[in-house]
């Protein structure tokens, strides 16, 4: 790829572009377990391992809760950007153009 499409651009800069597996190196140890708590299974079901399976099954209240609000957030906010002006606000499409 000549250009690729991401968000760690230090990477284009050092020369080198390597997006499998950054999870492991990029995330402090703390919210790396976090991370795998919360999406270990499906990465695990995409093929990647990860960096402790044994926390991957985790299950607290502390992730049900962040679950249960990311996945309302989520939905209101696409409603939102939807069915009210609130999408001006909520949407830079100039970050998201292409073609610059």
């Amino acid at each position: 790829m000549k250009k690729p499409l991401t968000s760690f651009k230090e990477d284009l800069k050092e020369g080198h572009f390597t997006p499998v597996g950054r999870w492991k190196d990029r995330f402090p140890a703390d919210q790396l377990t976090q991370f795998e708590q919360l999406i270990g299974n499906y990465l695990q079901e995409l093929g990647y391992p990860l960096s402790d399976p044994a926390n991957a099954s985790a299950d607290s209240v502390a992730l049900q809760k962040m679950r249960w609000i990311y996945r309302n957030f989520y939905e209101f906010k696409q409603w939102a950007k939807v069915n009210t002006p609130l999408s001006r606000w909520m949407v830079s499409y100039s970050d998201i153009l292409i073609d610059k």
